[in-house]
């Protein structure tokens, strides 16, 4: 280090030097020789010596420091999964209203912090065919997806879909499972909800729907029910190629809605909660703007409807709906089907319910909205396992006690 009367040990001590070379008439430095002590350009050492000092930056505090306990928080759950960054941001907008920041700032903290806790969103480059207005639904099965109740318990659903090609909306919802009953049942729901039927619906081959998938030289044969709902509704049917899962993109783009639910695990208590939580997802998705028409789906989508056909008699509509028969809940959180018991989670202690039997099941609904399944039993008593941890320890010793099913006289029935 060159000697000065001060002790020169950064370039920021370079102004001081100046001042006492000018004050005591001296030589200027050498600053070849003070580029090589900093390693650094003699550009540089000029502009320090001549007090040309870089300005101090601000520490900006990030509106996201606020919610950083919360999002490590989440992204440590156990049980929650989020897929993709765009699954967190929606489920934060859930919980906290509008939030203090834009996606595009929360997806640049979550690239700087989070990287490697997401997967990118992969684009499809292929070639995207618009329909004319009602012109066209496309279907699809969201199946046996895994979501955790508050218990820690699996619950199992599928989940239906039909998008609207023109407008892109999208109705969705919790189904007990993938029967032709249940699924006919879905569409006849959604279109007496929409007010109105598309001319074509789209769909894969499906087992529920299709008795024959389509081949190369070949068409699908169709299940002969599913075939006489659309001809009574009116509507012509396309089934898609084996494999070729972008003939109905537009369905399958929004699957990745879907994926939020996840993101809710370990807060739901029966499948009626997931369809709730899915509900307030689609219903965001059809009131925002969508990428791909520059307008929210659910303003189309009242255009549309102006071009769609108009819904069948309510004597043939009412032919697809679910059966449903209407039971009251006991005390002990039971229901009675042709003499024997089944249970329910303990919120619905004292309400009516209604059950439907399809292929040896029996489906449960409260409000139309599905709540579990039982396979229909010979046994007096019958429980999931998950409702257990739901009930106090007297409900829970009451029903783990096998000697109980031995107990039947101890027991009113309906």
């Amino acid at each position: 280090m060159l000697s000065y009367s001060i002790v020169i040990s950064s370039l920021f001590d370079l102004p001081k030097l100046k001042e006492t070379i000018e004050r005591n008439f001296m030589e200027k430095p050498n600053f070849s020789e003070l580029a090589r002590e900093f390693n650094v350009s003699r550009d540089t050492v000029r502009r320090y010596y001549n007090g040309q000092l870089p300005k101090h930056k601000r520490k900006r505090h990030s509106k996201l420091e606020n919610f950083d306990k919360e999002i490590k928080m989440l992204l440590n759950d156990e049980h929650k999964v989020f897929k993709y960054k765009t699954s967190l941001y929606r489920y934060l907008e859930n919980k906290h209203g509008t939030l203090p920041f834009t996606q595009s700032t929360f997806n640049r903290y979550i690239k700087n912090n989070f990287k490697n806790e997401f997967r990118e969103n992969q684009s499809y480059n292929g070639r995207r065919f618009d329909t004319d207005l009602g012109e066209q639904v496309q279907f699809d099965y969201k199946e046996n997806q895994k979501y955790i109740d508050e218990n820690g318990n699996a619950i199992i659903t599928d989940i239906a879909t039909l998008v609207l090609s023109n407008s892109r909306y999208n109705t969705s919802k919790v189904i007990p499972d993938k029967t032709t009953e249940s699924t006919i049942a879905f569409m006849a729901e959604t279109f007496d909800e929409w007010g109105v039927v598309p001319k074509e619906i789209v769909i894969d081959n499906a087992t529920s729907l299709v008795n024959k998938s389509r081949k190369t030289n070949g068409e699908a044969f169709l299940n002969n029910k599913f075939e006489q709902f659309l001809k009574d509704y009116g509507i012509e049917v396309y089934v898609c190629w084996p494999n070729r899962p972008q003939t109905k993109g537009k369905v399958e783009k929004q699957m990745d809605y879907l994926d939020d639910l996840k993101g809710y695990n370990g807060e739901y208590y029966d499948a009626s909660s997931i369809n709730n939580i899915l509900q307030n997802i689609i219903d965001k998705k059809n009131n925002s703007i969508c990428l791909a028409t520059g307008i929210p789906p659910i303003w189309q989508f009242n255009i549309e409807k102006e071009r769609m056909l108009s819904l069948p008699s309510e004597a043939i509509r009412s032919k697809y709906y679910l059966k449903m028969k209407p039971v009251k809940v006991d005390k002990h959180c039971l229901f009675n089907y042709k003499q024997n018991k089944y249970s329910v989670p303990q919120r619905y202690i004292g309400t009516y319910i209604n059950i439907v039997v399809t292929n040896k099941k029996l489906h449960v609904y409260y409000n139309e909205n599905y709540i579990c399944s039982h396979k229909i039993s010979v046994e007096k008593i019958n429980y999931l396992d998950a409702h257990l941890k739901s009930y106090s320890n007297n409900d829970t010793k009451y029903f783990k006690d096998k000697r109980r099913h031995n107990q039947i006289k101890e027991i009113s029935y309906d």
